[in-house]
């Protein structure tokens, strides 16, 4: 079907389409040295303009997330990476998808941490359950990185699901037993 629409496109029609690509892609590659240069304020407003250019880019919207966590914006932050994913899962690209969901678990067990600093237990345990769930997904989606497997078993460790935890270290230390010290 995709074939038939794209044949049926006027060579106009894919002309302009791509070149809002690559405006798009110009304006999220000053967004990422914006980033970069810390100004994640300005790569916001940057990443906003090539969504509304070229809006089937999870790339913008996994960028934007990570400006967002630097701007205190947890909510959105979230929000973003999770519409990165699903635009991952259209795509089929599993690594990616992958690394995009092990960023969400590590926003989600950020702010379950800042919810034990201020004393908010269920609320701490609620999001690291959170952490945990995506941090299984993304292990599947990628089962060779030995990284995702230790931050799951850090994540179990810190749910108190202890045995679970050393399984998984105990299959991954003999792959690479300085795996505790790269992370």
């Amino acid at each position: 079907v995709t074939l038939a629409l794209q044949s049926m496109e006027s060579g106009e029609e894919r002309r302009t389409r791509n070149k809002d690509q690559i405006r798009a892609d110009e304006k999220y590659r000053t967004a990422v040295e914006m980033f970069r240069g810390g100004k994640p304020e300005r790569a916001i407003a940057l990443l906003d303009e090539s969504e509304e250019i070229y809006p089937a880019d999870y790339r913008v919207y996994f960028q934007r997330g990570l400006c967002r966590i630097l701007q205190d914006e947890l909510g959105k932050a979230t929000k973003d990476i999770r519409d990165a994913i699903a635009m991952a899962y259209k795509g089929e690209q599993r690594e990616i998808r992958a690394r995009i969901r092990s960023h969400l678990a590590r926003l989600q067990y950020s702010e379950a941490r800042i919810h034990l600093r201020q004393g908010h237990q269920a609320l701490y345990e609620a999001k690291l359950l959170e952490a945990i769930s995506a941090m299984r997904i993304a292990e599947r989606e990628n089962p060779a990185s030995l990284e995702l497997k230790f931050t799951l078993a850090v994540y179990l460790a810190a749910y108190k699901l202890f045995s679970e935890a050393l399984a998984i270290l105990v299959g991954i230390i003999p792959q690479d037993p300085k795996i505790c010290a790269k992370i």
